[in-house]
């Protein structure tokens, strides 16, 4: 008579569910300011409201398209900030300016956050941050010209509710009062941009014999999928905000990692064993 001498059940892991009005990662790139090459990627130092391409830089120094230097240098410190400074060649010119756009959603709240202090040099530096609305390119936020003359570092915040689904957050510094040719260094540090009504991210259970990750996040965001550190699979989610990735199987144990690109949010689930086959002896 045949018996069962193994029954294995796979476990079934609850589905991470999403919520909506969480609050999203940081939506700055390169909110750390790692230089590379003399340029700071993921930020742009143009400064015309049309946003075309006036300025650049070459060894952390800006110049204009005609190759001209402009006394403005940024440079990148160990601890992820930045220092920014400004020298005073014309009278109220070649402000020192730096710039990134956000891809954002209509309707959603964005806070802006920025640490700043003063370094060295002229105390006289001054310095303005903007959060711009693409399509119309109106100020939905203006700190108006702020003065950095303390070494110890004060916050500067703001929020705005988007309007379009791109804003330009804008970061600038000058020396007002400063005398022609001197100059003045500025820290930035802890730059953070955040959707305060964010969508959660959610990954489904996954066992031995999945092929598919399934769950939910921002609508029509990019999906990655990591097993551990290692790029496994991508999607994007529909206008209902669900995704299903395919996948190679894992194995059990393995850390698999969903996060949503447009919310920098990001939610893990552990591969459990995948049903076996009862074993019989007859």
């Amino acid at each position: 008579m045949p018996f069962n001498v193994l029954t294995a059940k796979a476990v079934e892991e609850s589905v991470n569910t999403s919520s909506e009005g969480v609050t999203s990662g940081n939506l700055f790139n390169n909110h750390g300011f790692v230089g590379s090459e003399g340029t700071l990627p993921g930020w742009n130092v143009s400064w015309t409201a049309d946003e075309r391409q006036t300025a650049y830089l070459k060894d952390y120094k800006f110049y204009d398209m005609s190759g001209q230097y402009l006394e403005n240098y940024v440079t990148p410190q160990s601890d992820q900030s930045l220092d920014l400074t400004h020298k005073r060649v014309t009278d109220n010119g070649h402000i020192a300016y730096l710039r990134q756009n956000i891809n954002v959603i209509p309707g959603h709240r964005y806070a802006l956050s920025i640490d700043y202090k003063y370094v060295s040099g002229a105390a006289l530096e001054k310095v303005q941050f903007r959060t711009i609305d693409r399509r119309t390119n109106a100020a939905l936020s203006d700190s108006s010209w702020l003065s950095a003359d303390n070494p110890v570092a004060k916050t500067y915040t703001s929020t705005v509710t988007a309007s379009s689904n791109s804003l330009r957050v804008e970061l600038k510094v000058i020396g007002f009062n400063d005398a022609i040719g001197v100059e003045g260094t500025v820290n930035f540090s802890n730059v953070s941009i955040v959707d305060l009504d964010a969508t959660d991210i959610s990954i489904g259970a996954i066992n031995t014999k999945s092929t598919a990750v399934t769950g939910s996040a921002t609508p029509n965001a990019k999906i990655d999928v990591f097993a551990g550190e290692e790029k496994i699979g991508s999607g994007t989610t529909n206008e209902a905000g669900e995704y299903t990735i395919s996948i190679p199987q894992q194995a059990k144990d393995t850390v698999i990692t969903a996060k949503d690109d447009t919310s920098k949010l990001s939610k893990t689930t552990t591969v459990a064993q995948g049903s076996v086959k009862p074993l019989s002896i007859i």
